[in-house]
């Protein structure tokens, strides 16, 4: 167990809104260096090879590369206390980018639309403060680099390279950047925060031919929009928007004039309720028992621990007060594996608002958001790592 250490203690004594305005141009200059170089999920090798280079340079320890193209490090403080875990997402996404910034993407069909460039940016940011500072951090800091995050992510594998052990983790600290926040704004809460997610996958098989030559019944075509239809009328008809389904389909046909032998659904079912996914799984195979609907389980429903959520309020109502504006979250239909984490010890996500004053979406071609929000998200994830060990 760590030490418990007073909540009257004061072990900062340098300024860290002064620290995290010298790595500022540091964080800026990662930022757009891998806002430029975008890596699609799996594919993050240059992604890897630059974070390892950067945790060499900033004296951190134990630095590995595991799950692919994961990275992982210590820092340790030169005070006793609890082993928190830190991570940063890495992987961009398939989409060509709607802008002429200086630093937009040079990859074709590639970009950073949900904002994993100013988390990996974030994070060695705030290596560089740790290692700066160790002397004043208690405990020790496990730094986590997740690929592969967009088709479900890998924390799995990073679980089983070791990234809870030796040290053994006390609690993880997440921080997500939210568009529809203003800058020094972050959201928390307790209850429901992340929504499960399942992709599933089904061909639909009919019979090929010229349209007028082919029954409705016998039409891959209507046959998939009918299963959608039917599927989507079984969320719709849930209680207070208790699920989300979306989809997508490809015929593999460049034919415009002969109707396909097979149609192939993809899509994606989220909710909070356990009971309710099965429900709808269920269901979902049973709109089309001709077909195989083959389900991967990317991630259950999760929330934050109700305490390290208090302590986090504490904390930035002292220390942060005349930076950030604490708001409750509510859930959105958000996933993430941050919850396989979360099964296993104390988790805490932050949503960080990036925008100025108009709401910026991601997963857009044109999501853009200024690199000086960097500020509010390395001063807030400095703030609970320096001081959350004095709550627990």
């Amino acid at each position: 167990m760590p030490e418990v250490f007073p909540m009257t203690a004061t072990s900062v004594t340098f300024s860290i809104r002064t620290a995290v305005r010298k790595v500022m141009p540091y964080m800026m200059e990662m930022r757009e260096y891998f806002h430029a170089r975008p890596e699609t999920s799996g594919n993050e090798f240059d992604t890897c090879k630059t974070i390892f280079r950067e945790l060499s340079l900033l004296g951190a320890e134990d630095i590995r590369i595991i799950a692919g193209t994961g990275v992982t490090a210590l820092i340790r403080g030169a005070l006793p206390g609890p082993t928190v875990l830190l991570r940063a997402k890495t992987d961009a996404v398939a989409l060509d980018e709607n802008n002429d910034l200086p630093y937009a993407s040079l990859v074709s069909g590639v970009m950073h639309a949900s904002g994993h460039d100013g988390l990996i940016a974030n994070l060695l940011g705030l290596a560089k403060i740790l290692t700066s500072h160790n002397d004043q951090l208690h405990g020790t800091v496990r730094l986590v680099f997740e690929p592969d995050t967009e088709t479900g992510g890998c924390l799995d594998k990073m679980i089983d390279s070791g990234i809870l052990s030796n040290p053994s983790v006390d609690y993880v600290l997440d921080m997500q950047l939210d568009g529809s926040l203003k800058g020094g704004y972050l959201g928390l809460a307790t209850g429901p925060l992340f929504a499960s997610r399942d992709d599933f996958r089904l061909a639909i098989h009919g019979k090929s031919g010229r349209p007028y030559a082919v029954s409705t019944d016998e039409n891959a075509f209507t046959t998939a929009i009918k299963f959608m239809h039917e599927a989507v009328t079984q969320v719709d008809a849930l209680p207070n928007n208790k699920a989300s389904l979306s989809f997508s389909f490809d015929s593999n046909s460049g034919n415009l004039t002969v109707l396909p032998a097979c149609i192939s659904i993809s899509g994606t079912l989220r909710t909070y309720d356990s009971q309710i996914r099965d429900n709808l799984l269920q269901k979902l195979h049973s709109l089309y028992p001709n077909g195989h609907l083959s389900v991967i389980s990317r991630s259950d429903a999760g929330e934050n621990d109700a305490q390290l959520c208090k302590q986090a309020y504490q904390v930035l109502a002292e220390y942060g007060t005349d930076r950030f504006t604490c708001l409750p979250m509510n859930p959105g239909f958000h996933s993430d594996d941050i919850t396989r984490l979360a099964s296993k010890c104390p988790t805490l996500s932050v949503f960080a608002g990036i925008n100025r004053d108009t709401p910026v979406y991601d997963g857009s071609p044109d999501f853009i958001w200024d690199t000086v929000m960097l500020k509010y998200t390395c001063e807030a994830l400095a703030t609970l790592v320096y001081y959350l060990p004095l709550y627990r």
